[in-house]
């Protein structure tokens, strides 16, 4: 069912140096054959060192017209997924990061958080909506509960549009 699926990388850019990225992204693709979008390693990142000059200036339209072009493009990319998989270390500022994941739930695709803090520093607010078996402590973790979906154990409705798909 995973096979050929698509998975937003959903994490903080900003204030992270990004390291937590690259393998994650080749154990997700090598071992269950999810294609990985990463808005890190998105072209648009071009536009990073005009952001910090407008922000510099205080060009604050300036700052607007490319964070629209960030905004409208990382979410465009997440409504093409099947699932998100979204990296949430603790106490790393991140606004894009949080309405990712709750446009992907609320779009009812799987929503999967990843917390190496451990599920106790995810925000309360997520345990107001999002089902338990879809929080992780480590990547094994994540990688644990896909394999359950992959062999049927831990399939639940959040999954009922891939395997729609899947068939």
């Amino acid at each position: 069912m995973l096979n050929g699926s698509k998975a937003y990388f959903s994490g903080p850019i900003e204030f992270s140096n990004g390291n937590y990225r690259t393998q994650p992204s080749i154990d997700l693709h090598r071992m269950f054959g999810i294609q990985i979008f990463d808005p890190a390693l998105d072209p648009k990142q071009q536009w990073v060192p005009e952001v910090e000059r407008a922000k510099a200036d205080k060009d604050y339209m300036r700052m607007k017209e490319i964070a629209e072009k960030f905004v409208r493009k990382d979410l465009g990319m997440l409504y093409q997924c099947d699932m998100t998989i979204a990296f949430l270390p603790h106490k790393v500022p991140t606004v894009g990061t949080h309405h990712e994941i709750i446009e992907s739930w609320r779009t009812m695709k799987p929503t999967l958080l990843v917390c190496p803090d451990g599920i106790e520093n995810i925000p309360v607010w997520y345990f107001g909506f999002m089902p338990l078996d879809h929080m992780f402590s480590s990547w094994d973790g994540l990688y644990a509960y896909l394999q359950r979906i992959e062999s049927g154990d831990a399939y639940d409705e959040t999954w009922y549009l891939l395997r729609q798909k899947s068939t």
